[in-house]
């Protein structure tokens, strides 16, 4: 019999497209296809060291007719927790996807160097440059309301930043966000652009920072509803619940623009983020069969939930939970997520049989990262801030002793315990 492969030589099947998991983001730059080879190495070794030490998939896509340029695609997690040295003593903090993004520029530089190309890998004098891929609908975003956000960013970075045409590589929808300057400058710039596309994730939808379903989906479709997100714990609290689901239909997102930035003058708009704790089976909960439970979630509030990649020594999984936020406004989509989150984490237990979470009494305990200096602002004036809180909601307030490093970055358990009466 002729075997099947030798049968099929000569047609090649398609690569399986990468998509996100939940949690993750994408990023799409270009390189120039004479430094593909240096950026996989022998055997793919160079390549194959990047995704390890980043815990990212970086992946080299078909090249295109007519185009010197090749896309590389970066696939890893968004939160922001990974301590990144830019070079000249300066270190920030950047997520997985970034540095993976970063390093994979790092790369091609010092392979362009070694052809005598003009660039190099360091030195805050020499010239680099990086080309990354993003749609029409992300650029407002970069650029800002007025060029704003842009202008910060060149004046912050010194590195010039321009919005082109993209090239053959790219798609129809694309626009290449082109980077040039000193080495130092190019990565601070590449950050900071790399953040405002990372708060408006690449997708086929408007991103979950900035917009809110005009519609609801009829019941059945997915898990919008209080009833259909908690069905145990709506039974008990069905006036809290159902307004947390449904009430950000009436929650004011008009001061946040499409560019992400505010429309009103007092330009009060920041990224707020919330750090917390949870099991991997509540994690299993919380994100549902195909994420369908954690999309319905980032669509009723508005806000970004990204869980960190799982880890065989840890039984605990980090949730980062985010929102782009007018702070003079009431409602807080972080915080309500939050919420909510934590709500699905107890409903989880529930339905894994632990029945005495709905019995009166029952305590149940959210544990929340928070940095060093902000634990010590709770702390500050003999513990008062907490005490007032703990008396204000009647919740055990306690930041754990031990100080946890993780993901590079050192935080404080904050444990909050609170009885379902």
């Amino acid at each position: 019999m002729q075997n099947s492969y030798n049968h099929r030589r000569g047609r090649q099947a398609p690569p399986p497209k990468i998509v996100p998991l939940p949690g993750q983001v994408s990023f799409r730059v270009i390189c120039h296809a004479s430094s593909i080879g240096g950026l996989i190495g022998s055997s793919g070794a160079v390549v194959s060291q990047l995704r390890r030490e980043t815990s990212s998939r970086i992946h080299c896509e078909e090249s295109v007719g007519g185009s010197d340029h090749r896309v590389i695609l970066v696939v890893g997690s968004g939160s922001v927790e990974r301590q990144f040295s830019l070079g000249e003593g300066e270190v920030c903090y950047v997520s997985c996807a970034q540095e993976a993004m970063i390093r994979v520029f790092q790369r091609v530089w010092e392979v362009e160097a070694e052809r005598e190309w003009g660039n190099a890998c360091d030195g805050e004098d020499e010239e680099a440059y990086c080309g990354v891929l993003a749609e029409t609908a992300q650029i407002g975003f970069v650029v800002g309301k007025g060029g704003k956000n842009i202008v910060r960013m060149r004046t912050e970075s010194g590195a010039k930043i321009r919005i082109l045409r993209p090239p053959p590589c790219g798609r129809k929808t694309d626009q290449l966000i082109q980077i040039t300057g000193g080495t130092l400058a190019v990565k601070k710039a590449l950050v900071a652009v790399s953040g405002y596309l990372q708060a408006c994730p690449s997708t086929d939808k408007e991103p979950t920072q900035v917009s809110m379903p005009t519609e609801q989906p009829s019941r059945g479709t997915s898990p919008n509803s209080g009833e259909d997100l908690f069905p145990h714990l709506s039974s008990l609290f069905p006036p809290m619940l159902e307004n947390l689901v449904r009430g950000v239909s009436n929650a004011n997102f008009s001061s946040v623009a499409g560019d992400g930035d505010p429309k009103s003058d007092s330009d009060r708009t920041e990224k707020v983020v919330f750090r917390m704790l949870c099991s991997n089976d509540a994690a299993g909960a919380i994100i549902g069969k195909k994420g369908a439970i954690v999309k319905a979630l980032q669509n009723q509030t508005g806000a970004s939930i990204m869980f960190e990649s799982l880890e065989t020594d840890h039984c605990d999984r980090i949730v980062t939970i985010s929102a782009l936020e007018n702070l003079e406004s009431q409602y807080s989509p972080a915080q309500n997520a939050v919420v909510l989150v934590f709500a699905r984490s107890v409903e989880a237990d529930i339905e894994r049989g632990f029945q005495s979470v709905l019995i009166k009494g029952t305590p149940v305990t959210l544990r929340l990262l928070v940095a060093s200096n902000i634990v010590y602002c709770l702390k500050d004036k003999e513990g008062r801030v907490l005490f007032e809180i703990a008396e204000l909601t009647g919740a055990d307030i306690q930041v754990l002793v031990e100080e946890l490093s993780l993901g590079h970055s050192p935080e404080n358990v904050v444990q909050v315990q609170m009885l379902f009466l």
